[in-house]
């Protein structure tokens, strides 16, 4: 059996609960890590075409790059050397999936997070406001 300290320092066997906890937030850390694999891939891609005899060149120009911005600089740069071929439909359809991850990624992480209980899992809650054509805006939950 598996065991935990408690606040005053216990030990006390892990519950149902924990470990379910254990595996949201360790299911919350990989998309982080793999996320931010997939955008220094993108960063060194835009590296290599922009500057590819020089490593510091490439990394000044994407430094404060958001995550979208740097997709369409990648998109614009392998188009451009690319030119009348195909390659650019391709990259895009990938490129399109990323910024799906993204989104993906961005939901889970700017969510809050809470532990699981008797009644119920680990619950996600995410509070946005809309705002609507007429000026109005609608809170969802």
């Amino acid at each position: 059996m598996s065991y935990q300290t408690d606040p005053l320092g216990i030990l006390a066997p892990k519950t149902v609960e924990t470990w379910e906890w254990e595996k949201v937030v360790h299911g919350l850390g990989l998309p982080c890590v793999e996320f931010q694999m997939l955008e220094t891939l993108i960063k060194a891609a835009i590296s290599e075409f922009a500057a590819s005899d020089d490593r510091v060149l490439g990394s000044l120009i994407t430094a404060e790059l958001s995550f979208n911005a740097s997709v369409e600089l990648l998109y614009a740069l392998f188009e451009y050397q690319w030119e009348g071929s195909s390659h650019p439909k391709e990259l895009k359809a990938i490129l399109g999936r990323c910024v799906t991850a993204e989104s993906k990624r961005n939901q889970l992480i700017h969510s809050n997070w809470y532990e699981p209980t008797t009644k119920r899992g680990a619950t996600r809650v995410k509070f946005t406001r809309e705002i609507k054509k007429d000026c109005g805006c609608s809170t969802r939950l």
